[in-house]
């Protein structure tokens, strides 16, 4: 339930793909709901901040970006742990996970997309459930495109030239020294709302002239 304090204890902290710290629990783990004696301060401004891709700065986070879908990569799908959701790979006696041992992996995915605001262009990555909604696609359903590739086209193609909003945190990516956007949230973009963003700076600057 949102807003429940959890206490856990053994769980093993990773660096998360998304550039944050994640906890992963397992059998030998604890989980205390609502523990006695236990407070927890709440960050309260999650409004994030607009800004135009050519002011991006690396590590910034709760950073919101919108723009038009000039390029989509194909999914690159890769093998986690199916209970732990850890990544794994191909060992001579075949999967494991370090904290289950010996497993049958689950296959998890990532999208690539070249985001356009017209002052510039940024990579935008998005993991699973931001692909899934970007995608309008569940995850069962996207897994075909791992034995097919090729269908991916199709689904590509319609989603050249749609507008999008995402709102996540900037990194710079060390091989190529270019800064890139790792989504965290995925919003179809809707006219209305960015027309009336447009105007609000106007009718500010028209009221300082009266």
């Amino acid at each position: 339930t949102p807003g429940t304090i959890v206490k856990i204890g053994g769980g093993l902290v990773k660096d998360g793909m998304r550039g944050y710290k994640e906890i992963h629990v397992s059998e030998h783990s604890k989980l205390l709901i609502s523990p006695l004696g236990e407070t927890v301060e709440v960050r309260t401004n999650l409004n994030p901040v607009r800004k135009k891709i050519e002011e991006l700065k690396e590590n910034e986070d709760n950073i919101e970006v919108f723009g038009t879908i000039r390029q989509l990569f194909d999914l690159t799908f890769f093998e986690v742990c199916p209970q732990c959701s850890a990544r794994t790979k191909m060992q001579e006696d075949g999967y494991k996970c370090l904290t289950h041992g010996q497993i049958t992996p689950d296959y998890n995915f990532v999208l690539n997309v070249i985001l356009d605001d017209g002052t510039s262009t940024v990579k935008v990555t998005c993991f699973r459930a931001q692909a899934e909604k970007l995608l309008s696609k569940t995850k069962e359903e996207l897994q075909i495109y791992r034995e097919h590739p090729e269908a991916f086209e199709e689904l590509k193609m319609k989603l050249l030239g749609e507008q999008y909003k995402f709102v996540g945190r900037t990194k710079m990516n060390t091989f190529s020294n270019r800064l890139e956007f790792n989504a965290n949230l995925v919003f179809p973009g809707n006219p209305e709302e960015e027309l009336k963003k447009l105007e609000e700076p106007n009718k500010v600057e028209e009221s300082r002239v009266v």
